[in-house]
């Protein structure tokens, strides 16, 4: 009798109302580093092992640092927490250092984090376990405030560098996003020719809310856009709601590609273009702004900078567009190629007085990784697998 009694009792207290909230988490600073263990708890003096592991203890407000070193791993299908607006989860390099993953580092719904200062390489050796070309190296998946922030991404074998993509059961993400002072660079083709190799894949969907790609580098795509966006023209499909602001975008197949579509209600919207250095498009009749079956007119490029050898306009559009291509908002101004230095994330910067403003003011170096932000870049506004 006693026993029901203090049952009863132990449920009564249980749901008072006046029983106090449990106290809020208090955030915790982590560090991982391949000379640690999984079971550590993960301070500076005894980090992690596995960004895998790592990343499934981080709540709001939680720091990771990623230690100096090389990391072998497939970070994929990994369950995180939220972060909020007040308390983001950051992932960063060490200040100072210049962690290496091979592998890939994929997140799902990561709401309100930041993946910072990372050097992200294909594994060509496979020591992080087997590569499918239809693998991107950083890819982030629905989501909401979430932003990836001066990573260096390169060498892939595969049809996509860097991705932002959303899918039919999360109506309304990826939202305001933002992916911002990256390089990203020798993206090329595996042997299966059905896969092109772009160097941001950017295929959020037709309900996705706002997103910003601005600041970046993108180099050497021969193979591939360096900005994709959209899907296919002929399945129901398109990416809405992104600027392009600010980027260098250097010597791809395509150097801007905006996918359309046929089907009514279908196709990218709503894609601004502006304040780009464009500069060569390898592919014959490409231009560096092209448009396959956009069939509205708020596919905007304007103030661009741009330059391509093969072409007079700036934007042609794909030859079997009957539903018609990119509108021209005025003030692009074709330029000389010549840039301070190629081939390295720290040049890029053009020669020609009639690009200065534009493009990325930004290009990171190896001694930035895991540096703060100086002056901080402006923030999300709003606006393939």
């Amino acid at each position: 009798m006693r026993y029901f009694a203090a049952a009863a009792l132990a449920v009564l207290a249980t749901a008072d109302p006046c029983t106090p909230p449990p106290p809020p988490e208090v955030p915790e600073t982590f560090f991982v580093s391949p000379s640690g263990s999984d079971q550590s708890p993960g301070s500076e003096s005894a980090p992690f092992a596995t960004l895998k592991y790592a990343l499934t203890r981080l709540g709001p407000g939680d720091v990771l640092n990623v230690r100096d070193g090389t990391y072998y791993e497939q970070v994929r299908q990994v369950a995180v927490r939220d972060g909020t607006a007040a308390a983001r989860i950051v992932v960063r390099a060490h200040p100072g250092e210049h962690p290496v993953l091979y592998g890939l580092f994929w997140l799902t719904a990561a709401n309100y984090w930041t993946v910072q200062g990372l050097d992200i390489r294909w594994d060509t050796d496979e020591v992080s376990g087997p590569l499918d070309q239809s693998y991107e190296l950083l890819k982030m998946v629905n989501g909401i405030g979430w932003e990836v922030l001066d990573n260096e991404i390169s060498g892939a074998l595969s049809f996509g560098g860097l991705s932002v993509a959303g899918t039919s059961d999360a109506p309304g993400e990826p939202s305001d996003w933002r992916v911002a002072g990256n390089c990203i660079h020798d993206i090329f083709q595996g042997p299966d020719p059905q896969y092109q190799a772009h160097g941001a894949y950017l295929n959020t969907g037709l309900y996705a809310g706002s997103g910003v790609f601005e600041d970046n580098l993108v180099y050497d795509t021969p193979a591939g856009s360096s900005v994709k966006i959209g899907w296919k023209d002929w399945e129901i499909s398109g990416t809405v709601n992104v600027t392009l602001r600010h980027n260098t975008l250097v010597d791809g197949r395509n150097v801007v590609m905006i996918v359309g579509n046929t089907f009514p209600g279908a196709g990218s919207s709503n894609i601004q273009v502006e304040s780009n250095v464009l500069v060569e498009a390898l592919g014959d009749n490409y231009g560096v702004v092209r448009g396959v079956n956009v069939n509205n007119s708020t596919n905007v490029a304007s103030d661009n900078a741009w330059h391509d050898a093969q072409e007079t306009e700036m934007i042609i559009d794909y030859p079997d567009s009957i539903l018609g291509g990119v509108v021209d908002g005025g003030g692009n101004t074709r330029i000389e190629r010549g840039f301070d230095a190629e081939g390295v994330c720290s040049g890029y910067h053009p020669t020609d007085p009639r690009a200065a403003g534009l493009g990325a003011a930004l290009v990171r170096t190896t001694a930035d990784f895991g540096a703060e932000r100086t002056p901080p870049l402006p923030s999300a506004t709003s606006a393939e697998p």
